[in-house]
């Protein structure tokens, strides 16, 4: 059977191929930069990302957890443990610029 599936083969192909290196990877929508391992960011760093994020989100449709996701996935880190200091400037960022 010609184009039959082949474990042989597939790990033949990609066995011979280098193991990748962590690099630093941009972020196709914010370009800021995450590296595998980084440690938490700055309050600094998370308010200029948040701001990011709402500037390109409806701020109608926004919740906290969009926005503790999509700095966790930029950071690399989780966010679970500054929830309270998202959660702050999140309501700040979206109160002055009504």
């Amino acid at each position: 059977m010609q184009g039959a599936y082949s474990p042989a083969g597939f790990s033949a192909y990609f066995g011979s191929m280098p193991a990748a290196t962590p690099q630093a990877v941009a972020t196709p929508c914010f370009n800021l930069v995450q590296v595998p391992g980084s440690h938490m960011p700055t309050d600094d760093a998370l308010a200029a990302a948040i701001s990011s994020i709402l500037d390109v989100s409806d701020l109608s449709t926004i919740t906290m957890k969009i926005v503790r996701d999509e700095l966790s996935r930029m950071f690399g880190v989780d966010m679970s443990s500054r929830r309270e200091f998202i959660s702050q400037t999140v309501q700040a960022m979206i109160q002055h610029r009504s």
